[in-house]
């Protein structure tokens, strides 16, 4: 989980995607996924917080199907 936090820091959506579909790979839920999003938001700001949102969004929606 800290590498989820950790990944998205310099703005790159491609490292995010990756690094959430590895977590959710290894039993990390999308709840713990949408809380680390929201610290992300303190520490990083909003608009790199929604950023997050929407990558992880697409990567849960992929791994749905």
């Amino acid at each position: 989980m800290a590498v989820v936090s950790g990944s998205d820091r310099f703005g790159t959506g491609v490292s995010l995607s990756v690094t959430c579909r590895r977590a959710l790979n290894n039993g990390v839920s999308p709840e713990e996924i949408r809380a680390i999003i929201h610290v992300i938001g303190i520490y990083c700001g909003v608009p790199q917080a929604l950023e997050c949102f929407r990558v992880a969004k697409r990567v849960l929606e992929v791994s749905e199907t």
